[in-house]
């Protein structure tokens, strides 16, 4: 959506789906990688922009020479990447607004694992550039990201396996199939930031290697035949294999009881603190799962939400 009203500030609207952690995570060959697992759940920006100044290479994207207000009630610095978003959108479109303002709106909270950071980047990167007019390619929304923090690949439609780290990697792998999932929060935050910094962590993705490339093998076939039951063992594996690097207490149990209850498999936020029990669209097996983790007596449902990723954003 594009829009301008007489002389005043040019406006663009842009959403990004957040998403329940990966459907699988880890590295082969020592390439870091992981497979989106978005949900039809959506972040959504509203840009207003000033018309422009003198025109800005992208180098200079962050140099704050020009305000971005959020309207949306947030702390500033809780929503900084957004607003970095803005600047580098602004920039790479060869344009620097006088004024900028940010209306953000992200449906879960921060440190879960659920790409909040990067859905809010995307969303207002992309409407950013549709307030002049423009609209970005998914190599160059990811290029802007992953100049910003190590990034989902949501602002790739569909399912899609992508460098998290680097972007050299990224690849749609095919559409989402009817699916849904139940989200679980364990409870606290990750800071991906932190988490991806590591020292250890290669070395813990290099020794569950094997397993997650068979993780990846059945991924593949499963979104090739539209067979969610492979998909859901390949994101279980993953789960499980995480549980070395990030464990996520009584996961073991969980998954053998869900899996018997009629879940097609576990999907783990690999750096955050939600898991998702993946379910066909039309099941109604998820009320015993939901009751199961209900009784559980820690964590807290978040809810039960389309997998996603393939509408038009």
């Amino acid at each position: 959506m594009i829009e301008r009203r007489g002389r005043g500030p040019y406006k663009g609207c842009g959403l990004a789906p957040v998403t329940c952690g990966e459907l699988l995570q880890g590295e082969i060959g020592g390439r870091d990688f992981l497979v989106t697992c978005p949900l039809e759940l959506y972040s959504r920006a509203v840009v207003y922009l000033e018309p422009e100044g003198p025109k800005a290479p992208l180098a200079d994207a962050d140099d704050g020479l020009y305000p971005v207000e959020v309207v949306s009630g947030q702390e500033p610095g809780a929503v900084k990447k957004a607003v970095l978003a803005v600047r580098k959108a602004a920039a790479l479109c060869g344009a620097r607004p006088r004024r900028a303002w940010l209306d953000l709106r992200c449906p879960v909270p921060a440190g879960k694992g659920m790409g909040s950071s990067t859905a809010d980047i995307v969303a207002a990167a992309r409407a950013t550039a549709r307030a002049l007019g423009r609209e970005l390619t998914p190599r160059q929304l990811a290029g802007i990201a992953l100049s910003i923090e190590p990034s989902d690949g949501v602002m790739y439609p569909g399912i899609a396996l992508f460098d998290h780290r680097r972007g050299k990697i990224a690849r749609v792998l095919g559409e989402a199939p009817p699916a849904k999932l139940l989200v679980f929060d364990y409870g606290g935050e990750v800071d991906t930031l932190a988490f991806n910094r590591l020292p250890a962590l290669s070395a813990f993705n290099r020794a569950k290697e094997k397993e997650i490339a068979l993780a990846l093998k059945k991924v593949c076939r499963g979104l090739q035949k539209g067979d969610l039951h492979l998909v859901g063992e390949g994101a279980t594996r993953s789960a499980l294999a995480h549980q070395s690097i990030l464990p996520k207490p009584d996961l073991e149990e969980i998954v053998q009881a869900v899996l018997k209850m009629g879940a097609a498999g576990v999907v783990c936020a690999h750096s955050g603190t939600v898991i998702g029990l993946l379910f066909a669209r039309e099941s109604r097996q998820s009320k015993e799962c939901e009751r199961f983790l209900s009784r559980l007596g820690f964590g807290e449902i978040l809810g039960e939400f389309p997998l996603g990723g393939s509408r038009t954003r």
